[in-house]
């Protein structure tokens, strides 16, 4: 299983900054620094809906779209990150995974998605084996939309295909 970690290498010219490892990229999107030297994140602004909280497993993933992590994980963020999808979901406070159809997946009670995200603390981005699953309020929830996903938009998302 593909982790942010396996990204080791450090950048030549800044070393206190990754940049990829073996068979691995890290990919980033330049935007306007927020005055702390750290990218700026802006989401887009979306109308999307909770759908509800379904088991996942590194085994078999319920959305095997594009999958996301970042230690300021909002639901904003995937949200964004996931645009062109019809379904995204948050994990373990700080994974976003994207796809058109939830598959393999069983829903549970919600009170069993109960970790906040990583980059806002009062909502909720799943929990183990957990995924916390929203639809875009544009696409209905039986869609199996055959669009091809938009480029990821958050900035310092590693990006891995599932």
């Amino acid at each position: 299983m593909w982790e942010e970690r396996d990204c080791e290498f450090g950048c030549p010219g800044n070393s206190n900054q990754q940049c990829g490892g073996r068979d691995r990229l890290n990919i980033y999107r330049k935007r306007v620094t927020n005055g702390t030297g750290r990218p700026k994140i802006t989401p887009v602004q979306q109308a999307f809906s909770s759908f509800g909280c379904y088991t996942d497993s590194t085994g078999t993933r319920a959305l095997k779209g594009a999958k996301f992590v970042s230690d300021d994980m909002t639901i904003d963020n995937c949200a964004t990150a996931c645009k062109g999808w019809a379904y995204f979901g948050l994990e373990y406070l700080r994974e976003c995974f994207c796809g058109f159809q939830l598959v393999e997946s069983t829903q549970v009670e919600s009170s069993q998605c109960n970790m906040p995200c990583r980059g806002n603390s009062t909502r909720i981005c799943g929990a183990g084996d957990r995924l916390n699953v929203c639809t875009y309020d544009a696409v209905p929830p039986s869609s199996t939309a055959s669009v091809a996903p938009s480029s990821p938009s958050a900035v310092g998302l590693a990006l891995q295909y599932v």
